[in-house]
């Protein structure tokens, strides 16, 4: 596993505190700009050693697969009701399928356009 460096180690305790991935970076490497910040988030949660590093917290807060999936679920059965007639939601339905693949699939998930 490679090592943290130091500003990693402080992104994941940041983390670790509540922060969320932006806020996270921006204290931790002394970034001003929120989009270069946001941008980094992604890149570190996407890094096994951090990922490693992450999960005794998550799994302290009981945080796990099980709940990041529940709204998921819920959504891909989304309903709206028109003219007092139950119909599919389908914006959130394919919203939460597209979530879903990429959780399933991985984070570089692109769906195809189609056209």
């Amino acid at each position: 596993m490679n090592k943290l460096t130091n500003k990693q180690k402080k992104f994941i305790s940041n983390i670790a505190k509540g922060m969320n991935g932006t806020k996270a970076v921006m204290n931790a490497y002394g970034i001003s700009n929120p989009r270069i910040a946001a941008v980094i988030s992604s890149q570190n949660l996407r890094k096994l050693n951090i990922k490693q590093a992450l999960r005794p917290y998550l799994e302290r807060s009981d945080i796990g697969l099980d709940t990041a999936l529940r709204p998921i679920g819920l959504a891909l059965k989304a309903k709206i009701v028109l003219n007092d007639q139950e119909l599919d939601d389908l914006d959130t339905q394919l919203k939460a399928s597209e979530m879903a693949l990429k959780l399933l699939l991985g984070s570089d998930y692109r769906p195809k356009t189609v056209g």
